[in-house]
């Protein structure tokens, strides 16, 4: 078994506590000692305390607890998505089977599992399925004619109001952020945690060791979520730069067409 590869230096460095923090925490959960690890564990730990500089300092902020419940209600809403398709299935209205033929692939592919993905893709999830709607309107139109469209308009008025909370949240949250030469501090945490999975992997390549497997499982479902996290923002961040691209050109256009209009009069 080998251990799943992720690019550290795409872990955001308010990110990295708590990585350093889980990482610490299987490693002793599976005798650090016993697997000759002890060293390597000793190292990270005399990063934690550096770590704590890269987090931020609480401030009180009651747009936290709005975004929390702005984000329930958009999950209650796919939660009442899924229920009412599902059961249109079961019942195989055939008025319906065509629309809900449509709707089901694209429910199970945005929906399925989204409670136990962390804040960040969850938001991201929603928002694709709100452009996949928007992108297709046959999509939209099987949603509509299933009785899905009130959940799914609300889920957007929901969505839009959240992403508005969040910008006013996280401009709050700048406020509390502690000082301190964080990129060396990064630097220095990402080398440590490199160092850490360098030692797993040579270890785990005797002939004569322990078992690591047991270690490399739940070690690989941890990299596994955080690869999952740097894909999403990849995603986010390429759909945000398209679109910005999408809307200069139509400006250009929008600009070229008033110069055109003005050459006439």
């Amino acid at each position: 078994m080998q251990l799943k590869r992720i690019s550290l230096s795409k872990v955001l460095k308010l990110e990295l506590p708590q990585l350093i923090n889980e990482v610490i925490r299987i490693v002793e959960k599976h005798d650090p000692d016993h697997l000759q690890l002890r060293k390597a564990l000793n190292r990270l730990k005399d990063h934690q305390q550096q770590m704590r500089l890269l987090e931020v300092l609480p401030v009180a902020n009651p747009l936290i607890e709005k975004v929390q419940q702005l984000r329930e209600k958009e999950l209650r809403y796919a939660g009442a998505i899924i229920s009412h398709l599902y059961f249109i299935v079961r019942a195989d209205i055939d008025s319906m089977r065509s629309a809900a033929s449509v709707a089901m692939p694209v429910v199970n592919r945005f929906f399925s599992g989204l409670r136990k993905n962390n804040e960040e893709v969850i938001n991201e999830i929603i928002h694709q399925f709100l452009e996949h709607l928007k992108e297709h309107p046959n999509v939209y139109d099987s949603f509509s004619k299933l009785g899905l469209r009130p959940f799914v308009d609300e889920m957007r008025k929901v969505n839009a109001q959240k992403v508005e909370a969040i910008k006013s949240r996280d401009g709050h949250k700048l406020k509390g952020r502690r000082k301190g030469n964080s990129r060396n501090i990064q630097k220095e945490a990402q080398t440590e945690l490199y160092w850490m999975f360098s030692v797993i992997e040579s270890l785990n390549t005797y002939e004569i060791k322990p078992n690591y497997d047991p270690l490399i499982d739940e070690m690989n479902v941890l990299l596994a979520r955080y690869a999952t996290i740097i894909n999403t923002r990849k995603t986010h961040n390429k759909n945000k730069y398209n679109n910005t691209k999408v809307e200069d050109a139509e400006q250009s256009v929008k600009t070229n067409d008033s110069d055109e209009e003005s050459l006439i009069d």
